[in-house]
């Protein structure tokens, strides 16, 4: 079953520089950036976990900076995201230890700018907790299940 959801955010205000529609289904996360600035976008960072079979756009390099985070530079100016342009980036979460979470999106411009873009839907890495949780209530639940069905 595919479950898709698809959510417009907008950094800051109306006048924001960047826009980031996030659209997930199933595993792949697809990111929309939309630059509403006058400086062009050179680059765009991401944080994730656990993905592959990354696409960017035609004259964009992909690299990982690390294992929770991506990146995503325009290899010259002719591929820059200009002002009204979009660019699609689409990930592939791996089926376990990621989860859907929101996260910072961080978008670098031509004059060397940053901007950081809050709540952006991204798979993060699944909490502790829940992975020492839910086992746990699990087997309560069974050895409940047992008990109750032995006393009829």
């Amino acid at each position: 079953m595919t479950v898709s959801l698809a959510v417009v955010l907008i950094a800051a205000s109306a006048a924001a520089p960047v826009e980031i529609e996030s659209d997930i289904g199933g595993r792949d996360y697809h990111w929309k950036v939309t630059n509403r600035s006058k400086t062009a976008i050179t680059s765009i960072r991401v944080p994730v976990h656990q993905v592959y079979n990354e696409k960017v756009p035609k004259g964009w390099q992909f690299r990982k900076l690390s294992a929770d985070m991506f990146e995503a530079t325009a290899d010259s100016a002719v591929h820059s995201i200009y002002r009204d342009g979009t660019a699609k980036f689409t990930v592939r979460a791996a089926s376990s230890g990621a989860v859907l979470s929101l996260g910072k999106a961080y978008i670098g411009f031509r004059d060397g700018s940053t901007v950081e873009v809050a709540n952006v839907w991204t798979p993060r890495p699944e909490p502790k907790s829940t992975v020492i949780v839910v086992p746990c209530v699990i087997a309560a639940l069974a050895l409940l299940h047992t008990t109750l069905t032995r006393r009829n």
